[in-house]
């Protein structure tokens, strides 16, 4: 593939202003081809634009659009203000290719199917709450640490500051490899919630 972009740092030392941007063309995450990847921060009033893509050639793509509170004074010693309200990412990503976790998870290959993830982030960058809608269709992989086959896997979940709501998961799983006798097949079908506590800790489950 081919990469190019930059970054370019103007202003004062108590008031730095960062531009940066990165264009990524034919290249590839995990097993899939990309159309493109490119991001982009730009400054704004009390912080950063964000602009992201991931455009994968057999079709589907994953955008990014944000702002992050940040503003750097190395007159003061650099430190950023974890804690500014403000923060925000939106997320949408429509018929990801599950194969593109291939090469980046460690023991998965024969993936495919689509990942569907919309939603953002907001809150501060030290505490990030998020409101996410995932969902996965058609789901299909193998894992050499289970030595299963997963395939008709089905998804779809919301994840929020509170709970993580498993609305509907279904997969069907096979044996694989050298221990097919000690492992069993069958469809799986799952349905509830977990509660979190401050930081995600899970509290109940249903």
């Amino acid at each position: 593939g081919r990469i190019g972009g930059g970054v370019n740092v103007s202003g004062t030392p108590g008031a730095p202003l960062v531009t940066g941007a990165f264009l990524w063309t034919d290249g590839s995450l995990g097993e899939v081809s990309l159309e493109q990847a490119s991001f982009l921060m730009l400054p704004a009033e009390d912080g950063y634009a964000l602009d992201g893509d991931l455009v994968f050639s057999p079709g589907g793509e994953l955008l990014l659009d944000g702002f992050v509170p940040v503003q750097v004074d190395l007159d003061s010693g650099g430190d950023v203000d974890l804690e500014r309200d403000g923060f925000e990412i939106e997320l949408k990503g429509t018929g990801v290719p599950l194969q593109a976790l291939e090469g980046v998870v460690d023991g998965l290959s024969d993936a495919g199917g689509q990942l569907r993830l919309t939603g953002r982030v907001d809150g501060t960058l030290a505490n990030p709450v998020p409101t996410l809608d995932i969902g996965i269709a058609q789901g299909a992989f193998t894992f050499s640490e289970t030595r299963l086959t997963y395939r008709e896997m089905r998804l779809n979940a919301s994840l929020t500051k509170d709970k993580f709501e498993l609305k509907n998961f279904k997969v069907v799983a096979e044996p694989w490899g050298a221990q097919t006798a000690l492992a069993r097949n069958g469809p799986l079908q799952v349905k509830g919630s977990v509660l979190f506590k401050d930081g995600f800790e899970p509290s109940t489950t249903s």
